[in-house]
């Protein structure tokens, strides 16, 4: 389906998913003000809405996270059956 990605020179990929991630949240920024000014401007405070910010970006982050290490760890065999995995391609040489 999207073989056509693995011919790009990394460069050229790297740039593409650049200028997309950040036309996104650039796009999602200008869409979102409109709707997020009014409660903006309802706080007397800043740096309540620096926080909320700040700790809703750190969960989201935390959670990435967690699942990119979840997802590593679930990809490697154990030693023991990683020895008997080996053995029976050995059998097969036989």
């Amino acid at each position: 389906m999207a073989d056509w990605i693995y011919s790009l020179p990394i460069e050229t990929l790297a740039i593409w998913v650049a200028v997309i991630f950040v036309g996104y949240c650039w796009i999602g920024g200008l869409l979102m003000r409109p709707l997020l000014r009014p409660f903006v401007r309802a706080r007397h405070s800043g740096n309540d809405i620096i926080g909320h910010v700040l700790s809703s970006f750190g969960v989201f982050y935390g959670l990435l996270l967690g699942l990119i290490a979840v997802a590593a760890y679930q990809n490697q065999l154990p030693p023991a059956l990683r020895v008997v995995v080996d053995c029976y391609g050995c059998f097969d040489t036989l």
